[in-house]
């Protein structure tokens, strides 16, 4: 239960970050997906090496969408 609202919440909240980072990049057009996996490889990647270049990809504003 829930899982409807959380992908909508997760394609409302990606949208910008999404938009930012296809601007910075060519031929290569990132998805709601793709952006769900690097935040969770920030997290991973945390606890395995006690840091992770995922996390500085997303500002404060976008950690706390994620964790909502």
């Amino acid at each position: 239960m829930g899982a409807k609202q959380a992908n909508t919440w997760l394609r409302h909240y990606t949208r910008p970050i999404i938009s930012r980072l296809n601007r910075k990049t060519v031929n290569f057009n990132f998805s709601v997906n793709d952006i769900f996996a690097m935040q969770q490889l920030c997290e991973y990647e945390t606890v395995i090496r006690g840091s992770s270049p995922f996390c500085k990809i997303f500002n404060t504003e976008e950690w706390i969408s994620f964790e909502y």
